[in-house]
Order: structure tokens, then C-alpha cells, then sequence
């Protein structure tokens, strides 16, 4: 009987293995059954988030779902990326790709991206698929064409957004705007909910100036940039940032565009004034205290000797 048992547990085992095998080289073999998306792969800081209605349907107490490959993600599920994290999921369709600082929820034709960067495939003869932007509002609906589609897109959540189409093509509308961008090029979405379509840039230039313990950083907008291992989203083409307190003296700045282009970490020393007691009524610095001469004291005189 317990040898019975043991065979059986072995066989579940490798079971399970040989599964996990098959969705980390060839995706979901079974199918999706009707859901969604499936996790491939959660690299450090990763949330999975179930709908309020999954959460009450499957009796979810701790209200999140297990990181492990093949959990599958429902239509209002939603993923959460941490910064230096990344989750892979893998769809009917095609594939999702969640970067630094995201925030996705699964939708019933695709995702709505709150905020960060995600990158798509969508597979040759698959539906299309349907990316909502939160803010600024909008919908592209990316398309696969004689191959594989694929696009990187870039939203700061508030004002800016950024696709880069790398094959394929996408259908955008904002308000009463829309656009079609084919692969080679970089549909812009502005504050103004305005679409056009720009070349991709070949490079990324950053201006960044340091003091009083405060960076400032000039840069495209719907730039990644990284300051002291921080996530921030230009806003007017600036972001400005206080140093931290381990060394308020220099700071760390990196950068990353919607493209791919990247800024190599920079290390920016900081200005410092001088104190506040040490500045002249003018706000320039003192100069400094002029060093009074050493004097000695004279030898004491001795008593003239008494005479014999």
C-alpha cells in the first residue's frame, strides 16, 4: 500500500514538472479555457491582483493570486510591477511583457494600462489587440500583419504616452482624434489628447544639474527615468527630485524611452551653500575671518641681583 502511495506521488510530481515544462517552452498546452492571460514568469516585486467578483467567486481571503507559472489571470484581474521587477504573462493571442512600475488590468479584448511600460506581441492570424490608456485617455488596437506584431508602449498616467511599433500596426483614437501607425514609427499621445506620429529617436540626451540637495533633469516626455533607483515621469519635458538621505551630496540618474534607447546611469554631484551663518546680508558667502598675528607674551623681568 505505501508503495502504492509513493508510485502515485511520484507520478504526480513528475506530472507537474513535465506541465511546467510545456508552458515555459511552447506556452499553455491545454489551452486557456477561457481565461484571460497565464503567468510565464514574475521577476522580483510582482502582484497578482483578482477582480472583486473572482475574489468572492473563488473565496480569495488574501485577496491576491499565487505567483507561480501557469496561474491563470481572469477579464479585471490586474498586475501589479514593482520597480527593477517584470511579469510575463502569456495570452491567447500572443504575449504581455510588464515592466518597472506598472499597473495592468486584463480586459475582454485586451489590457488598460493605468502606468508604465508594457511590451506586446500579438501573433500572425490572432485578434487584435486592444491596449485602453487610462490618462490620458485613449484606445489602440494593435494588429499583427504578415508576422508576429510587435510594440512597446510607454503612458506616465497623466499626460503623455508613447507606442513604438516594431511590426505591425496600430489603430489609435483619443476624443475625436485618431491615427494609424505603421512598424518604424512612434504614435505620440500629448496632454492635449492630440495624436501624431514621430520618427523613433536614435538616441536619448539627458541635461541633469544638481543643488541644494535637489536634481533637476531635463528629458523627453514619457521617458523612464530612474533617480536613485526612484521611478519619475517627466512633466513639461523636467522632473525634480530631492537626493536621498544616504548622500545627499551626489545622485544617480538613469533613463529609458519608449524605444529602447538608453541614458547610462550618471553619477550628478550636488551644489551645496554654505550655512546660513557664514552668508553676508546680500546672500553671498563670507569671506572668511582674517587670522589675528601670533603674539608672545614678553619674558618676565627677574630681580636684578642684590649686590655682595
Amino acid at each position: 500500500m505505501k508503495l502504492r502511495v509513493a508510485v502515485g506521488a511520484a507520478l504526480l510530481a513528475i506530472g507537474i514538472a513535465l506541465a511546467a515544462l510545456g508552458i515555459a517552452q511552447r506556452g499553455m498546452p491545454w489551452g486557456f479555457r477561457g481565461h484571460a492571460a497565464a503567468l510565464a514568469e514574475a521577476t522580483h516585486n510582482v502582484e497578482l491582483v483578482p477582480s472583486l467578483a473572482r475574489a468572492g467567486r473563488d473565496g480569495l481571503d488574501d485577496a491576491m493570486l499565487p505567483k507561480a507559472r501557469g496561474t491563470f489571470l481572469d477579464v479585471g484581474d490586474s498586475v501589479r510591477v514593482g520597480i527593477h521587477s517584470e511579469a510575463r504573462l502569456l495570452l491567447p493571442g500572443g504575449a504581455l511583457v510588464i515592466g518597472d512600475g506598472t499597473r495592468v488590468v486584463l480586459t475582454a479584448k485586451g489590457a488598460r494600462l493605468e502606468q508604465g511600460a508594457v511590451d506586446v506581441v500579438v501573433t500572425a492570424g490572432a485578434a487584435p489587440f486592444v491596449l485602453e490608456l487610462a490618462a490620458p485617455k485613449a484606445e489602440m488596437t494593435l494588429r499583427a500583419a504578415t508576422g508576429d506584431g510587435g510594440f512597446r508602449i510607454i503612458s506616465d498616467g497623466k499626460h503623455e504616452a508613447r507606442v513604438a511599433v516594431r511590426a505591425g500596426s496600430v489603430d489609435a483614437a483619443s476624443g475625436a482624434d485618431a491615427q494609424t501607425v505603421t512598424a518604424g514609427k512612434v504614435l505620440r499621445l500629448g496632454a492635449d489628447k492630440a495624436l501624431s506620429v514621430e520618427e523613433p529617436a536614435t538616441s536619448l540626451a539627458l541635461t541633469a544639474s544638481c543643488a541644494e540637495r535637489r536634481v533637476t533633469i531635463q528629458a523627453p516626455a514619457a521617458t523612464q527615468l530612474f533617480v536613485d533607483g526612484v521611478l519619475y515621469y517627466p512633466e513639461g519635458g523636467q522632473v525634480r527630485a530631492a537626493t536621498v538621505p544616504e548622500h545627499p551630496e551626489r545622485t544617480h540618474v538613469f533613463g529609458r524611452d519608449v524605444v529602447g534607447n538608453v541614458a547610462p546611469v550618471a553619477e550628478i554631484a550636488c551644489v551645496v551653500a554654505p550655512p546660513i551663518d557664514q552668508l553676508m546680508p546680500n546672500g553671498a558667502p563670507a569671506p572668511p575671518a582674517p587670522r589675528s598675528p601670533t603674539t608672545r607674551s614678553p619674558a618676565p623681568r627677574l630681580p636684578a641681583p642684590k649686590p655682595p
